[in-house]
């Protein structure tokens, strides 16, 4: 047998040397999640829903959704404008998960040129859908740095733009089985060309599904698609836990491949947030351009902070045991199998 040339050599232990600097995200990542006091679906708190429809009488029905499951402190107030008062007693249904609020309210003048806000909002968003009475509707994404929205007759392309875009963002952000899928392809990957290949395979995969299922294409329960996402981690992290040469397996061969097919699934949980939003009857393309753009946003900044880790630390990683190696793989597999059975035991 021909002896590894050098180049072949750092292509062998390169991912070996990232699994040193990854165990210590991987864990501060899972420890944070074990820590929080939420739901074991892999996301942060549902965003508050805060829908405000104006009847033909001037009087406008007012909805609030709130999830059952808070943050310690967690308190939220709907902030209406001063021309604004309740008219009668409020209703409350419990949903289980979530808390449902309607109530009838007076606006002199109407909403148009109001302000509205939600106070509270540090630790989860809220979708804002505003029915006007000539049928146009606003829908907009609140969250701790813009709180409030002033209702207008017709949102603009920007205003579309900005609020999806940033709700793609912090969806992924807040998305930690999203973000150990792609940490795992960091670790499966041996090149930048490979790794970059991979990475848009991923993208187009998930965008494919996201067009698909939130323009109503296809349709695919949500439960049943967050247990095979959580799957597709396990596969993942096996893959990896393996001692396997480079080009050893097909998947490490063509990871792209495996990165698309999964990707196909991703997008499925993708479409569920967008669905929770609402798309503007308006400017459908551009809320799903927006809404994807902020998805990859979001996970092209995860790569780079990870990349400038590993590159920042790869001489200190160089002294760690070697064991410590396959600390990342053990864990994104216990997380996923964890996610697993307890989304499985969720839809029974």
């Amino acid at each position: 047998m021909a002896p590894m040339t050098s180049a072949e050599a750092e292509r062998r232990v390169r991912p070996l040397r990232l699994r040193g600097i990854a165990s210590w995200c991987v864990c501060a990542m899972l420890a944070l999640r074990v820590l929080a006091p939420l739901p074991s679906l892999a996301h942060a708190l549902d965003p508050v829903l805060f829908e405000l429809t104006e009847r033909e009488d001037g009087k406008i029905d007012v909805r609030w959704k709130a999830p059952s499951a808070k943050m310690p402190g967690m308190h939220l107030v709907a902030d209406l404008p001063p021309q604004c008062h309740r008219d009668g007693d409020a209703s409350e249904d419990d949903l289980g998960d979530a808390t449902v609020s309607r109530w009838v309210m007076v606006c002199d003048g109407g909403l148009v040129g109001k302000t509205i806000g939600i106070e509270g909002l540090e630790t989860t968003d809220a979708l804002v859908r505003i029915t006007l009475r000539d049928g146009s509707v606003d829908r907009r994404v609140l969250g701790a740095g813009h709180p409030t929205v002033t209702v207008v007759p017709a949102p603009t392309r920007s205003d579309v733009f900005r609020d999806y875009a940033r709700l793609g963002m912090e969806h992924i952000a807040s998305g930690i089985d999203h973000l150990l899928f792609v940490f795992g392809l960091l670790l499966l990957t041996g090149g930048t060309r490979q790794l970059f290949a991979t990475i848009t395979a991923f993208t187009i995969g998930h965008s494919v599904t996201l067009a698909l299922s939130a323009l109503q294409i296809i349709s695919v329960p949500q439960g049943p698609a967050e247990v095979v996402i959580a799957f597709t981690i396990y596969v993942l992290a096996v893959e990896l836990a393996r001692d396997a040469a480079p080009d050893s397996t097909l998947l490490r061969r063509r990871p792209w491949a495996m990165a698309f097919s999964f990707g196909l699934l991703h997008g499925l949980s993708f479409a569920g947030a967008l669905k929770a939003a609402g798309l503007p009857d308006n400017d459908v393309p551009m809320a799903l351009l927006s809404f994807n753009v902020g998805i990859e946003i979001g996970q092209v900044i995860f790569v780079v902070l990870v990349l400038a880790a590993w590159a920042s630390l790869d001489t200190v990683t160089r002294s760690l045991p070697r064991w410590s190696q396959r600390i990342p793989v053990y864990a994104m597999g216990t997380a996923a199998c964890f996610w697993v059975l307890s989304r499985a035991a969720a839809l029974i």
